[in-house]
């Protein structure tokens, strides 16, 4: 049988925001009885949902609410992992936009040639940063490996 979320934080809240996590828990509660989700799936759904909804939008009642679940969601370890998992993701996401790219491999015969490789020489081949010094001088490095002082990228 289906775990029914529990209610008791309810007096913990004020009148407005024990109201609205009452009518979440109902909802969890009667998706939990006629659809058959766990209380585990429907915190997970709220994780999805949580994203989604800025939180600028929500209020005070509503972040009352929502402490509440985020606080059963780092209780369960395999919902506090694709959480972790989900701001590790979208942290990286955000890097990744405000940096200027590397220069990395364009080379199709060389990519199709990476392709026949695994592990760490596909990587270090799909990867490399191509580079050209003040003299004139050329060279290829790794995505990590610390970059020249004077090392202009090819764009």
């Amino acid at each position: 049988m289906k775990q029914l979320p529990d209610f008791s934080f309810i007096a913990k809240l004020s009148p407005r925001a024990g109201v609205i996590a009452a009518i979440v828990l109902l909802v969890l509660a009667a998706l939990a009885v006629r659809c058959g989700i766990s209380e585990e799936e429907a915190l997970e759904h709220y994780l999805e949902l949580r994203e989604r909804v800025s939180a600028k939008d929500k209020g005070k009642r509503w972040r009352e609410v929502d402490d509440f679940l985020v606080r059963k969601i780092n209780v369960n370890p395999r919902l506090l992992q694709k959480k972790i998992s989900r701001n590790v993701d979208r942290a990286i996401a955000d890097y990744e936009r405000h940096e200027k790219p590397l220069a990395t491999m364009r080379s199709p015969i060389v990519l199709q040639e990476a392709k026949k490789l695994g592990g760490t020489s596909r990587l270090v081949l799909e990867q490399a940063i191509y580079y050209e010094l003040d003299d004139g001088s050329m060279g290829i490095r790794g995505a990590w490996t610390k970059p020249w002082p004077n090392e202009r990228l090819f764009d």
